[in-house]
């Protein structure tokens, strides 16, 4: 991961070692790889040592990276479950808005 710091008052934090709380940051995937970037905004908190089970570690690293998702075409991602996460490939051959029908229908006439 490289690190663009534009606020260099943040840079004294920035040890190898050092337990940090980074708020206000942006985080983008460019080709040379993960970049993490410290504007003017950032906040940088230190903690102290934190020693954190290689289970959670795990957990987080799943959170922040998330492993790709199944490819299915759309025909096949219609009839999955609605919470299940997938990407989709196909012909789009009509863009729509949703549109809301609303009937009145009088029975006593």
């Amino acid at each position: 991961m490289h690190c663009l710091l534009i606020k260099i008052s943040l840079l004294h934090h920035l040890l190898v070692g050092n337990t940090l709380i980074l708020c206000s940051t942006i985080r983008r995937t460019e080709a040379k790889g993960r970049v993490l970037i410290l504007t003017s905004a950032s906040k940088v908190l230190m903690l102290g040592p934190l020693q954190v089970p290689p289970q959670h570690r795990q957990d987080g690293e799943r959170l922040l990276n998330p492993p790709p998702t199944e490819l299915v075409q759309i025909k096949t991602a219609l009839t999955l479950p609605a919470k299940k996460r997938v990407s989709i490939s196909g012909k789009v051959t009509q863009v729509c808005s949703e549109k809301k029908l609303f009937m009145k229908i009088d029975i006593f006439k």
